[in-house]
C-alpha cells in the first residue's frame, strides 16, 4: 500500500551498494541524480533516518522557476 506523500523512483544503477546508498542518504549526492534534465536540484533538508524529514526544490534552467516538495 502507498502511503500519501510517497514518491517512488525505479533506478537501475550499475554501482556497488555502498555508492547508493551514500546517493539517497548525502545532500549533495542526491542533488546531482535526482532531478530530471533541465533542472538543477538543492537540497534543503534530508533527514535520513525512518520517518525523516526532506525539503528539496527544483529549478527549470530555462525559465528560472523553481518546485519545492517535501
Amino acid at each position: 500500500m502507498t502511503m500519501p506523500n510517497t514518491v517512488r523512483l525505479h533506478r537501475v544503477l550499475a554501482a556497488k551498494p555502498e555508492k547508493v546508498y551514500r546517493a539517497f542518504i548525502e545532500a549533495d549526492a542526491l542533488a546531482k541524480w535526482l532531478p530530471p534534465n533541465g533542472f538543477a536540484c538543492t537540497v534543503h533538508q534530508l533527514d535520513a533516518k525512518v520517518g525523516g524529514a526532506h525539503r528539496i526544490s527544483f529549478r527549470n534552467f530555462t525559465t528560472g522557476n523553481s518546485h519545492s516538495f517535501g
